[in-house]
């Protein structure tokens, strides 16, 4: 999370859209067309202004580096994208110690095999 003192001890929220497209392109080394291919595809979808200005937020921004790592470093493609962000959103929603159990009940079937 994001949270950058200015004066009188104000934060800038990392929900709120206030990066427009070519800036973000340049902070992502893409280009504004692959933001708008991500944003066809559902995987960032920016705000848009009443003038139809596309405008994204900080948290857009580390959304697109990891989409940009799974793309282009590892080769994901969109679909697999999506079911990997579909993942850690449930993930996010579930206990993690349910995780580790489940993980070591695994883990103790292997060595018992």
């Amino acid at each position: 999370m994001f949270t950058i003192s200015k004066n009188n001890d104000k934060t800038v929220n990392p929900q709120k859209p206030m990066i427009p497209i070519g800036i973000i392109a340049n902070f992502l080394e893409l280009s504004p067309k692959t933001l708008r291919f991500y944003e066809k595809n559902k995987l960032l979808i920016p705000a848009k202004t009443l003038k139809k200005r596309k405008l994204y937020s900080l948290n857009d921004l580390e959304k697109g580096k990891v989409i940009k790592y799974l793309s282009i470093e590892l080769g994901v493609n969109i679909a697999g994208i999506k079911i990997i962000f579909c993942l850690l959103t449930q993930l996010r929603k579930t206990e993690p110690e349910k995780h580790i159990e489940y993980i070591n009940k695994l883990v103790q079937e292997s060595e018992s095999s």
